[in-house]
């Protein structure tokens, strides 16, 4: 999406209830992690097109997205306390029958999730919900591999 006239700083601090120290932070974040970079005029322009992640053709940008989401989950596990996180791991067996509906319903899970929880007035803390589902023969991987 692209807007001829980009709301302020100021609205999207409002509209989305983030202090400016916050919305700082994220579009530094943003800016780091190469989705974003500043123009000339002093605004911000996406790097590359949006992408959708259900496409059937790879994408460097979702890969790198993903990538950088699970290294900060990892760093999550080691840094912060049991009650500041939440991590599940689940293996289990699966008919491939069954994976289209499985990750329509991840996805139909994490909507719900976010609509419940997230984008409220006043939050005081930024976090991520990720969840991957994947076989672990196919990439000769098993817990005890390691």
């Amino acid at each position: 999406l692209t807007l001829a006239h980009p709301p302020s700083i100021a609205s999207i601090q409002q509209t989305l209830g983030l202090s400016a120290t916050d919305l700082s932070a994220a579009i530094e974040l943003l800016r780091t992690l190469g989705f974003l970079r500043q123009t000339k005029a002093g605004g911000w322009r996406r790097d590359e097109p949006f992408a959708k992640a259900e496409s059937p053709v790879r994408s460097g940008v979702i890969r790198r997205f993903h990538q950088t989401f699970l290294r900060i989950a990892d760093r999550a596990i080691e840094k912060k306390s049991l009650a500041e996180r939440k991590a599940l791991t689940a293996v289990f067996s699966i008919s491939k029958s069954d994976l289209d509906e499985a990750r329509a319903e991840i996805e139909s899970f994490t909507a719900d999730f976010v609509k419940k929880y997230g984008h409220k007035q006043g939050g005081d803390a930024v976090y991520a919900i990720g969840v991957q589902l994947y076989e672990l023969a196919e990439l000769g991987e098993t817990p005890d591999s390691h």
